[in-house]
């Protein structure tokens, strides 16, 4: 099998697996792809070399929804609630009404392929990067970023606290080499899958090691002015490398924690289902004072 690493493999929930498994005709999406100039307006990021082409997104997004099924999402979103509901139970961390709400850090969500493209090509990959998506869920995102660049990226590494998704995480990468020809031939960047948490020693171990992360945590702790107070705190305690990008999708970080700056370098205006039309993506450069 084409590069995937899992620290994990649990076996998962039979409806979780079976809902990522079905097999639907994928509808046309009824907005016009935009083309690579107005995916990368809202100041004109720099080029993210050859591997970005309109080939590499149509292509990409013909994956993506084989593998995860708009029309599926919503039954995606009930199963990793019941994960999410298993897991406070089994911890202790029972949520007021016995479910988890929305604004509880655990809530199931999927952002826009198109938004997550523009917000990518802005933070500038560059060869031999590893990106990390924290809160990877059923990994559609790792996927994404993995078919978009597939010679940029030395590994596209997903972190996912649920064992659940991060199980059917691992079985979307293996059905995506069962996919039919020439989906399953398309060129991708090294994968792998931990479930672990992000405040853990082995969540620092892997913060450490990212040159971009990307974060969508709308509902997770933050302070009055919506910055991720715990997460920033966190990165800064990795060791994250001096000049790493920090994406993040609603919310921001502390201008400094730890003795590490986020400096806020670009922020991109776009539209996803679940946060808006307006919703704002922001990219943050760490600054680590000599």
């Amino acid at each position: 099998m084409r590069g995937i690493t899992s620290t994990m493999r649990p076996a998962p929930r039979r409806r979780l697996r079976s809902i990522l498994r079905a097999t639907a005709t994928t509808p046309e999406d009824e907005r016009d792809i935009p083309g690579i100039n107005s995916l990368t307006t809202s100041g004109a990021a720099p080029s993210v070399g050859a591997d970005w082409s309109m080939v590499a997104w149509e292509s990409a997004r013909k994956v993506v929804d084989e593998l995860y099924p708009p029309q599926a999402y919503g039954e995606r979103r009930i199963a990793a609630r019941d994960a999410a509901l298993d897991h406070a139970l089994s911890s202790g961390t029972e949520p007021p009404g016995g479910v988890p709400l929305a604004g509880d850090g655990l809530v199931y969500g999927e952002f826009d392929a198109t938004f997550f493209a523009r917000l990518l090509a802005a933070a500038q990959p560059r060869q031999g990067d590893i990106f990390v998506d924290v809160g990877s869920g059923v990994g559609r995102l790792i996927l994404t970023a993995a078919l978009l660049w597939p010679s940029a990226w030395a590994n596209c590494h997903g972190i996912e606290l649920l064992p659940e998704l991060h199980g059917a995480a691992i079985d979307a990468r293996v059905r995506f080499d069962a996919l039919p020809s020439p989906l399953s031939t398309l060129p991708i960047a090294p994968v792998e899958y931990s479930a672990i948490d992000v405040y853990s020693a082995s969540g620092g171990a892997t913060l450490r090691e990212a040159d971009v992360v990307f974060v969508y945590a709308v509902t997770w702790a933050r302070d009055a002015q919506g910055r991720l107070t715990e997460l920033s705190h966190a990165l800064a305690r990795s060791g994250i490398k001096q000049d790493a990008r920090i994406i993040t999708v609603g919310v921001t970080l502390l201008p400094e924690a730890s003795g590490v700056r986020f400096e806020r370098v670009r922020s991109l205006q776009g539209d996803n289902e679940e946060t808006g039309p307006d919703s704002l993506g922001h990219i943050f450069r760490v600054v680590r004072d000599t």
